[in-house]
């Protein structure tokens, strides 16, 4: 690939758009999905998706983690409904001297659906990890979540 813009950090620490004149994108991606019927009211459904990157010029590009990892689980009955899911970001490259560690997060939905209404509750980052995508950014912390819509047909 020729002229990817990439985000490269300055002295100041301001992120600043570079041409990299000449990259190697490789990549590759694997999907697992398992679902499960017991009968009318009750579904178990569970998934994982594994993501390997290889992007680099002279040296891996910045803020592409190598490896990232995604899980899932759901259970419905009736009108209510429960998922967990994990990720896992693995080590980014940030400068030549510097690796962001890995990440590991999870979060859990409740969801209530009562035909044309759902609610859900969400706890994002159920583990409270410190974490940071981009250096000196850090994340939101555990929260909580409360969505409720409507559906018009």
């Amino acid at each position: 690939m020729k002229d990817q813009i990439v985000w490269r950090p300055g002295a100041t620490g301001v992120w600043f758009p570079a041409n990299v004149l000449e990259v190697t994108n490789r990549g590759m991606e694997m999907s697992l999905r398992l679902q499960q019927r017991f009968h009318d009211d009750l579904q178990v459904d569970g998934g994982a998706l594994w993501t390997f990157t290889d992007s680099r010029d002279t040296e891996s590009l910045r803020l592409v983690p190598r490896h990232q990892i995604k899980t899932y689980s759901d259970m419905q009955w009736r009108f209510l409904a429960l998922q967990i899911g994990a990720r896992y970001h693995g080590t980014q490259f940030v400068a030549e001297d510097a690796q962001m560690d890995p990440i590991f997060l999870m979060d859990a939905h409740v969801r209530l659906h009562f035909d044309p209404i759902t609610v859900r509750l969400i706890l994002e980052n159920a583990l409270d990890a410190r974490y940071e995508y981009v250096p000196g950014n850090p994340m939101a912390p555990r929260s909580i979540r409360l969505d409720l819509s409507f559906s018009i047909r």
